[in-house]
C-alpha cells in the first residue's frame, strides 16, 4: 500500500492505496489508481475555496478487488469530512486495467449497446433493491455513462457502486447483477477477459 496524501490551505487528504510491482502491467495499473484518486482530491480542493476557512478532511481506502492475470481492479471509496457537518460525504472511484494490453477498460468497450445496457441494468439494480426500491431516485440510474461509471467485475457478475446521493439517499450503494442478466449486454472482447471462464 502506499498512502497519497497532502494539503492545501484548509484541506487535507489522506489515500491509502494499493501499489503494484513487478508485472509489465504494474506501472500502468499504479498510473490509473493514482489518477482516480486525483479527481476527488480536486473536488475537495475545489469545494474547500468555498468552505470558508473552515477545515475539510478527504480519506480514502483502497481495495484490490479482482487480479485473475486478465484485469486489475481497484476500488477506492472516500469520506470527505467538513468541520461541523454530521457525517461525511462518501465517494467512490473504479479502475479496470486489461492485462495484456496495458490499457484501462471503458464502458463504451463493455457493452456492445452502452444506452440499452444501462436501461437493462436500471431494471436489475431496481429488482435488486428489492423493497428499497421505492425510495430510489431513478435519475441516477439514467442511461449516462456517468452514472455507470463505477463498476467492477467479479466470479458472480458486474458490481456497481452510487456515490452518496447519486440514488437519492445518504452513503453509498452498491448492486450486483449476475452474468446471467450482464452476459447478453456485453461485446464479445469484454465477455474474454471480463466474464468467469
Amino acid at each position: 500500500m502506499v498512502i497519497i496524501s497532502g494539503s492545501s490551505g484548509r484541506v487535507s487528504w489522506r489515500v491509502r492505496v494499493p501499489e503494484f510491482s513487478g508485472a509489465p502491467v504494474a506501472a500502468e495499473v499504479n498510473k490509473r489508481v493514482r489518477a482516480a484518486v486525483a479527481g476527488p482530491i480536486q473536488r475537495a480542493r475545489r469545494e474547500g475555496r468555498r468552505d470558508h476557512g473552515i477545515k475539510r478532511r478527504l480519506d480514502g481506502e483502497g481495495t484490490v478487488v479482482t487480479n485473475d492475470g486478465r484485469t486489475v481492479q481497484v476500488r477506492v471509496i472516500y469520506g470527505d469530512y467538513l468541520s461541523g457537518t454530521a457525517h461525511p460525504a462518501d465517494y467512490v472511484t473504479t479502475t479496470v486495467v486489461d492485462v495484456a494490453r496495458r490499457r484501462p477498460i471503458t464502458l463504451d468497450q463493455v457493452f456492445a449497446h452502452p444506452t440499452a445496457a444501462y436501461g437493462e441494468l436500471r431494471g436489475q439494480i431496481l429488482a435488486a433493491a428489492g423493497e428499497q426500491s421505492s425510495t430510489i431516485d431513478r435519475s441516477g440510474l439514467s442511461a449516462t455513462a456517468a452514472n455507470w461509471a463505477n463498476w467492477q467485475s467479479d466470479r458472480t457478475g458486474m458490481v456497481f457502486t452510487f456515490a452518496d446521493g447519486q440514488l437519492g439517499s445518504r452513503g453509498l450503494r452498491q448492486y450486483a447483477v449476475p452474468w446471467s442478466a450482464v452476459g447478453p449486454l456485453l461485446t464479445g472482447y469484454a465477455t474474454r477477459v471480463l466474464a468467469p471462464r
